[in-house]
């Protein structure tokens, strides 16, 4: 996601962001520290903008929920493992990116269209969404009680999941320019199925892990 959120890309292409999102948007993200171009369009647009309607709008923020959930995850993953320097610098890194595609989410909950008949939109009424929150759930709870390489095959497991299914079937649907814009962008990183567990596989060498925490 760093072609999202740098100083430097903001920099680089300040005509492509003015246009999409407007002067402000791209001097807050010069001039804030902490805040990221997802995030500041994010809460410009909750503010300022109508939401989608109806289900598929309902859908955009369940999607955002969801992020948040596996976000909390692997930041409560990362206080668990923090005694290792490079499992803990993974999994912030991870909930990082999970916490812009919660942002992202939210930016097109605003850009969105109205989907096809028979678009995918799940809602959290569905069972399979409440059912994927309530394993969220009792997976962050049980964090602390986890081994390294059961977190490690948790997150391996998320990354191949329901909650990167529902994110890509609904970033399909976005049309509006400012989310075309965030899916070039996306298409510029690799994919989290195959990324993550390289990543994954590469700590597991690095410190020698054979199973045990």
């Amino acid at each position: 996601m760093d072609a999202l959120v740098t100083k430097a890309y903001c920099l680089a292409h300040p005509v492509e962001i003015v246009r999409l999102f407007g002067a402000g948007a791209w001097l807050r993200a010069l001039l804030s520290r902490r805040r990221t171009l997802l995030a500041i369009v994010a809460e410009r647009d909750r503010h300022h903008r109508v939401p989608l309607p109806g289900a598929p709008g309902r859908a955009y923020c369940v999607s955002a929920l969801i992020e948040e959930a596996v976000a909390a995850f692997y930041r409560r993953a990362a206080r668990r493992f923090r005694h290792i320097p490079e499992a803990a610098a993974l999994f912030d890194h991870l909930a990082e990116e999970e916490r812009e595609h919660a942002h992202l989410m939210i930016v097109c909950l605003h850009a969105a269209r109205l989907p096809e008949a028979g678009g995918y939109v799940p809602t959290v009424g569905d069972p399979e969404v409440r059912e994927l929150l309530a394993r969220l759930r009792a997976l962050r709870r049980g964090v602390e009680t986890m081994t390294l390489e059961e977190a490690l095959a948790a997150a391996e497991a998320l990354e191949r999941g329901e909650a990167n299914v529902i994110f890509g079937r609904l970033l399909e649907q976005v049309g509006a320019p400012q989310a075309a814009f965030l899916r070039a962008r996306l298409a510029e990183v690799e994919d989290h199925t195959e990324y993550v567990p390289r990543r994954i596989a590469e700590l597991r060498r690095g410190i020698g892990l054979d199973g045990a925490a």
